[in-house]
């Protein structure tokens, strides 16, 4: 037998098993009438329906969440392709760049990346302009070279004959 509800704890909750091995859920508060009369009112439920419901929430909240997550997720991936698109541009453009279809970084490009495309213009110009040079050079070496080795060559020859 249970204890009735005390005026420092008026009301309470707790299980009751029930037969057919049902659980109801009750509770048990004091209500006072007039007069000072005093009752301890019970009131019990199956809980069963109450059960029913958390599972139902719960797979709603599971499956609302899910969908959201997955909504979500491509939401992001979309954004992200989006969003770099201008690099894969730059990306694409530096290829063609090394195969010689064009010769430097053109068009249009966001605000966040035209620093970028402007030191990439600039390296490519420097680099193409250190190749230039080399070539002079390399042609100068050979035309320097060219008329001691004929001048050696003709010797080469004069001695021999």
């Amino acid at each position: 037998m249970r204890d009735l509800p005390s005026e420092s704890a008026p009301a309470r909750t707790f299980n009751i098993e029930a037969s057919g091995g049902r659980e109801l859920r009750a509770l048990e508060q004091l209500v006072t009438l007039g007069q000072g009369r005093t009752f301890a009112l019970l009131v019990a439920g199956d809980t069963q329906p109450m059960v029913d419901d958390i599972r139902d929430f719960r797979n709603s909240v599971t499956w609302w969440l899910g969908g959201l997550a997955v909504l979500l997720a491509l939401s992001i991936l979309a954004l992200v392709r989006w969003g770099l698109r201008p690099l894969r541009r730059v990306s694409e453009d530096l290829g063609k760049i090394r195969q010689g279809e064009i010769r430097h970084l053109e068009g249009y490009y966001p605000s966040e990346i035209e620093p970028l495309v402007q030191d990439l213009n600039a390296l490519i110009d420097s680099n193409r302009e250190i190749v230039e040079r080399a070539r002079t050079h390399v042609g100068n070496l050979a035309h320097a070279l060219k008329t001691p080795l004929a001048v050696l060559q003709n010797e080469a020859r004069a001695a021999e004959g």
